[in-house]
C-alpha cells in the first residue's frame, strides 16, 4: 500500500495574510447587518427614519459609509501601501474596529453577538499579523522564510541580452530526477 506524502504548504506573506483578513472580515460585516434585518421591527424602524437609536440622516449614513470604506479600501491598501505603513494602519485599524464591535455586540441578538466576536478575533488576527511584520535583515535577506513549494509553476525571467536559441520555458531548477511539474 503507498505511503501518503505530506501536503505542501506554502507560507503566505504577510500582506496576502492580512488582505485575507480584511476581505474575511467585511464578509462578516455584511452578513451580520443582512441578517440584522430579520430581527423583527427592524425593517419598520428603517422606514421610520431610525436605526436603533440614531435618525437616520445624510450626517449618519456618511460617517456610517466612512466607518465601513476604511476596511473596504484595507484590503487593497495592505498589499499596496508600503510596508512599514501598512503595518501601522493594519495595527491601528484592527484595534478600531475590535473596540468598535465590542461596543456594537452589547445588547444584542445572540446571532450578532456571534458575528461580533468572530469579527473581534479577527481584528486580533490582524493586530497580530501586522505587529509580528517580519523585518528584513541587514543585507536585504528577510526573516519570513520563502515561499518554495514543489508542483508551482514558477515565472523564469529572460534578460533582453539572453541569447535568441534560448529556451525561456526551461526551469533552472528542475532536478533530472524529478517528475513532471515538480522541481528540486
Amino acid at each position: 500500500m503507498p505511503t501518503s506524502a505530506a501536503l505542501s504548504d506554502v507560507r503566505l506573506h504577510v500582506k496576502v495574510r492580512l488582505a485575507s483578513l480584511w476581505t474575511s472580515l467585511m464578509f462578516c460585516f455584511v452578513y451580520g447587518d443582512y441578517f440584522e434585518l430579520y430581527h423583527p421591527g427592524k425593517l419598520e424602524s428603517i422606514a421610520t427614519g431610525r436605526i436603533g437609536p440614531f435618525a437616520v440622516t445624510q450626517g449618519a449614513l456618511v460617517g456610517t459609509t466612512i466607518l465601513m470604506l476604511i476596511p473596504s479600501l484595507m484590503i487593497a491598501l495592505s498589499l499596496l501601501l508600503p510596508a512599514a505603513v501598512s503595518r501601522v494602519a493594519n495595527i491601528v485599524f484592527g484595534i478600531a474596529y475590535a473596540a468598535v464591535m465590542a461596543l456594537a455586540i452589547q445588547g444584542a441578538w445572540r446571532f450578532y453577538v456571534l458575528f461580533g466576536l468572530v469579527e473581534i478575533g479577527i481584528c486580533v488576527a490582524i493586530v497580530v499579523s501586522a505587529w509580528r511584520w517580519p523585518r528584513e535583515a541587514i543585507g536585504g535577506q528577510s526573516d519570513q522564510p520563502r515561499a518554495v513549494s514543489s508542483g508551482v509553476a514558477t515565472a523564469v525571467a529572460v534578460s533582453p541580452t539572453a541569447s535568441p536559441t534560448a529556451s525561456p520555458t526551461a526551469s533552472p531548477t528542475a532536478s533530472p530526477t524529478a517528475s513532471p511539474g515538480e522541481a528540486a
